[in-house]
């Protein structure tokens, strides 16, 4: 199991992070993905949390009773692709992990695809996603899931929503990570 450097220079709020593979050393993985958010090819998300599976279960090892909660996408950004990709996958991926999914997180300002330095990234995500109101997180633990994770500042921005409204422990699930955080391959 790797460690990233930028997450030992900078502890992120989550206890834990998983993914399945390297984006960059898996091009047919980078195609499905692809294929998966452009193609709107709904075949994907099964064999994609299949895939998964392992490095979510293996993330999930320090959280209690917890819910798979997928990163949103702005309402804008939903009804042009008619979908969320991380929210199908976590639905597939929780019948593997006999969990339940929640989706207490709203994304109410739109952003930018991801790209630039983290530091810009970082900048994007701030204030970009907040638990909704109504939402139960208060003392639950949650397995965030995306499809993939280059600096982390989308998940960051989630967890720490998560965490200021009074979740317990968040950690994190994704298909796929960059190499190194440095890496600005933009996928949103």
């Amino acid at each position: 199991m790797a460690e990233c450097e930028e997450c030992q220079q900078h502890p992120p709020p989550w206890i834990a992070s998983r993914s399945a593979f390297i984006y960059r050393e898996s091009p047919p993985l980078r195609s499905m993905l692809l294929r998966l958010k452009h193609s709107s090819d709904l075949t994907l998300p099964g064999e994609l949390a299949l895939q998964i599976h392992r490095a979510a279960a293996e993330a999930a090892e320090q959280l209690e009773r917890f819910s798979l909660c997928p990163v949103p996408l702005h309402w804008t950004r939903r009804l042009r692709r008619g979908f969320n990709q991380s929210e199908l996958l976590a639905r597939d991926l929780a019948k593997l992990l006999d969990a339940s999914v929640s989706q207490p997180l709203m994304r109410p300002r739109a952003t930018r695809f991801q790209k630039g330095s983290r530091a810009e990234r970082l900048r994007s995500m701030h204030g970009a996603f907040r638990v909704g109101s109504g939402s139960v997180v208060q003392g639950r633990d949650f397995l965030l899931i995306d499809d993939v994770m280059t600096t982390g500042a989308t998940a960051g921005a989630c967890a720490f929503a998560l965490l200021e409204s009074g979740a317990r422990r968040v950690a994190v699930a994704t298909i796929a990570r960059s190499r190194l955080p440095s890496s600005m391959e933009s996928l949103e």
